[in-house]
Protein backbone atom coordinates (compact mmCIF):
# COMPACT_ATOMS: atom_id res chain seq x y z
CA UNK A 1 0.00 0.00 0.00
CA UNK A 2 1.12 3.36 -0.75
CA UNK A 3 2.07 5.45 2.48
CA UNK A 4 2.73 8.58 2.59
CA UNK A 5 4.32 9.01 5.84
CA UNK A 6 8.00 7.13 4.44
CA UNK A 7 8.39 10.20 1.85
CA UNK A 8 8.40 12.59 4.94
CA UNK A 9 12.24 12.27 5.08
CA UNK A 10 13.09 12.52 1.29
CA UNK A 11 10.61 15.59 0.34
CA UNK A 12 11.49 17.59 3.11
CA UNK A 13 15.28 17.91 1.61
CA UNK A 14 13.52 19.81 -1.80
CA UNK A 15 12.50 23.26 0.44
CA UNK A 16 15.55 23.16 2.31
CA UNK A 17 17.99 23.09 -0.67
CA UNK A 18 15.52 24.65 -3.70
CA UNK A 19 14.44 27.69 -1.23
CA UNK A 20 18.08 28.95 -0.51
CA UNK A 21 19.33 28.83 -3.61
CA UNK A 22 16.51 30.65 -4.97
CA UNK A 23 17.23 33.53 -2.70
CA UNK A 24 20.76 33.34 -4.05
CA UNK A 25 19.98 33.54 -7.52
CA UNK A 26 17.77 36.29 -5.82
CA UNK A 27 20.76 37.98 -4.99
CA UNK A 28 22.38 37.40 -7.75
CA UNK A 29 20.01 39.34 -10.10
CA UNK A 30 19.68 42.39 -7.64
CA UNK A 31 23.43 42.62 -7.97
CA UNK A 32 23.48 41.67 -11.85
CA UNK A 33 20.15 42.22 -13.16
CA UNK A 34 19.21 39.44 -15.66
CA UNK A 35 15.84 37.98 -16.55
CA UNK A 36 17.36 34.61 -16.69
CA UNK A 37 18.53 34.63 -12.68
CA UNK A 38 15.04 36.35 -12.10
CA UNK A 39 13.41 33.01 -14.36
CA UNK A 40 15.48 30.76 -12.27
CA UNK A 41 15.00 32.08 -9.10
CA UNK A 42 11.50 31.79 -9.36
CA UNK A 43 11.57 28.11 -11.49
CA UNK A 44 13.47 27.27 -7.88
CA UNK A 45 11.18 29.27 -5.83
CA UNK A 46 8.25 27.28 -7.21
CA UNK A 47 9.65 23.85 -6.84
CA UNK A 48 10.77 24.47 -3.35
CA UNK A 49 8.04 25.98 -2.08
CA UNK A 50 5.85 22.91 -4.02
CA UNK A 51 8.20 20.92 -2.52
CA UNK A 52 7.30 22.57 1.19
CA UNK A 53 3.99 21.96 0.54
CA UNK A 54 4.35 18.37 -0.58
CA UNK A 55 6.37 17.97 2.72
CA UNK A 56 3.64 19.37 4.96
CA UNK A 57 0.87 16.54 3.75
CA UNK A 58 3.77 13.73 4.00
CA UNK A 59 4.51 15.32 7.18
CA UNK A 60 0.82 14.70 8.42
CA UNK A 61 0.64 11.48 7.01
CA UNK A 62 4.40 10.62 9.57
CA UNK A 63 2.25 12.01 12.40
CA UNK A 64 -0.46 9.82 11.62
CA UNK A 65 1.82 6.88 11.49
CA UNK A 66 3.62 7.81 14.75
CA UNK A 67 0.59 8.39 16.55
CA UNK A 68 -0.94 4.55 15.17
CA UNK A 69 2.82 3.08 16.44
CA UNK A 70 2.02 4.28 20.18
CA UNK A 71 3.87 7.10 20.46
CA UNK A 72 2.15 10.40 21.25
CA UNK A 73 4.19 12.81 19.81
CA UNK A 74 1.94 15.56 21.03
CA UNK A 75 3.12 15.18 24.24
CA UNK A 76 6.54 15.73 23.36
CA UNK A 77 7.74 18.98 24.71
CA UNK A 78 10.59 21.12 23.94
CA UNK A 79 11.76 24.63 25.67
CA UNK A 80 12.54 27.93 24.20
CA UNK A 81 10.81 31.19 23.22
CA UNK A 82 10.01 29.75 19.98
CA UNK A 83 8.28 26.79 20.46
CA UNK A 84 6.56 28.67 23.29
CA UNK A 85 4.96 31.47 21.08
CA UNK A 86 4.88 28.94 17.59
CA UNK A 87 3.35 25.30 19.55
CA UNK A 88 2.58 25.51 22.96
CA UNK A 89 5.52 24.06 23.66
CA UNK A 90 4.84 21.02 21.63
CA UNK A 91 7.71 19.59 19.51
CA UNK A 92 5.56 18.40 17.07
CA UNK A 93 3.15 21.88 16.78
CA UNK A 94 6.18 23.62 16.60
CA UNK A 95 7.84 21.82 13.49
CA UNK A 96 4.01 22.12 11.96
CA UNK A 97 3.25 25.64 12.22
CA UNK A 98 6.91 26.21 10.95
CA UNK A 99 6.48 24.19 7.96
CA UNK A 100 3.00 25.55 7.16
CA UNK A 101 4.49 29.26 7.03
CA UNK A 102 7.44 28.06 5.12
CA UNK A 103 5.14 26.36 2.52
CA UNK A 104 2.56 29.23 2.43
CA UNK A 105 5.82 32.14 2.56
CA UNK A 106 7.26 31.01 -0.40
CA UNK A 107 3.97 30.02 -2.02
CA UNK A 108 3.57 33.83 -1.72
CA UNK A 109 6.94 35.14 -2.45
CA UNK A 110 6.13 32.81 -5.85
CA UNK A 111 3.08 34.62 -6.60
CA UNK A 112 4.54 38.25 -6.57
CA UNK A 113 7.30 37.12 -8.16
CA UNK A 114 6.09 35.62 -10.88
CA UNK A 115 3.77 38.96 -11.05
CA UNK A 116 6.69 41.10 -10.83
CA UNK A 117 8.23 39.27 -13.45
CA UNK A 118 5.50 39.33 -15.49
CA UNK A 119 5.30 42.80 -15.48
CA UNK A 120 8.27 43.62 -16.30
CA UNK A 121 10.06 41.17 -18.59
CA UNK A 122 10.52 41.74 -21.94
CA UNK A 123 9.36 37.97 -23.04
CA UNK A 124 6.09 38.68 -21.53
CA UNK A 125 5.55 42.18 -23.44
CA UNK A 126 3.47 40.62 -26.22
CA UNK A 127 0.85 39.68 -23.65
CA UNK A 128 0.85 42.55 -21.02
CA UNK A 129 0.67 45.20 -24.48
CA UNK A 130 2.32 48.30 -23.59
CA UNK A 131 1.86 48.46 -19.91
CA UNK A 132 4.96 47.88 -17.59
CA UNK A 133 5.26 47.93 -13.81
CA UNK A 134 7.54 51.28 -13.77
CA UNK A 135 11.24 50.49 -13.05
CA UNK A 136 11.41 51.65 -9.47
CA UNK A 137 8.41 50.50 -8.30
CA UNK A 138 9.48 47.01 -9.28
CA UNK A 139 13.34 47.53 -7.92
CA UNK A 140 11.07 48.72 -4.47
CA UNK A 141 8.74 45.54 -4.40
CA UNK A 142 11.81 43.30 -5.51
CA UNK A 143 14.06 44.81 -2.66
CA UNK A 144 10.86 43.85 0.06
CA UNK A 145 10.42 40.21 -1.64
CA UNK A 146 14.55 39.69 -1.39
CA UNK A 147 14.16 40.80 2.25
CA UNK A 148 11.16 38.76 3.25
CA UNK A 149 12.78 35.79 1.46
CA UNK A 150 16.01 35.78 3.06
CA UNK A 151 14.66 36.14 6.49
CA UNK A 152 12.17 33.51 6.19
CA UNK A 153 15.05 31.34 5.12
CA UNK A 154 15.13 31.61 9.34
CA UNK A 155 11.55 29.83 9.40
CA UNK A 156 13.21 27.36 6.57
CA UNK A 157 16.09 26.33 9.46
CA UNK A 158 13.99 26.30 12.21
CA UNK A 159 11.85 24.26 10.89
CA UNK A 160 14.96 21.62 9.30
CA UNK A 161 15.86 22.15 13.46
CA UNK A 162 12.67 21.09 15.33
CA UNK A 163 11.94 17.95 12.90
CA UNK A 164 15.78 16.98 13.35
CA UNK A 165 14.98 17.34 16.99
CA UNK A 166 11.75 14.87 16.59
CA UNK A 167 13.86 12.06 15.25
CA UNK A 168 16.99 12.13 16.66
CA UNK A 169 16.39 13.13 19.65
CA UNK A 170 13.10 11.42 20.66
CA UNK A 171 12.82 8.49 17.98
CA UNK A 172 10.02 9.45 15.89
CA UNK A 173 9.50 8.32 12.88
CA UNK A 174 12.66 5.96 13.33
CA UNK A 175 11.82 1.97 13.19
CA UNK A 176 13.47 -0.31 15.70
CA UNK A 177 12.63 -3.55 14.04
CA UNK A 178 15.16 -5.04 11.55
CA UNK A 179 13.62 -6.69 7.95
Amino acid sequence: MFDLATYHPIIVHAPLVLLPVAVVFGIADLIAPRAGLRLAALILLLFGAGGAFLATQTGEAAEHAAFSSGVNVHQITVGGAIPAAVGGGSLLETHQTLGDTTAYLYGFLFVVGAAVFFATSETTRRWRGSWTLAAPTARLIHGIWLTVATIGLIVVVLTGYYGGQLVYDHGVGVSTTTK
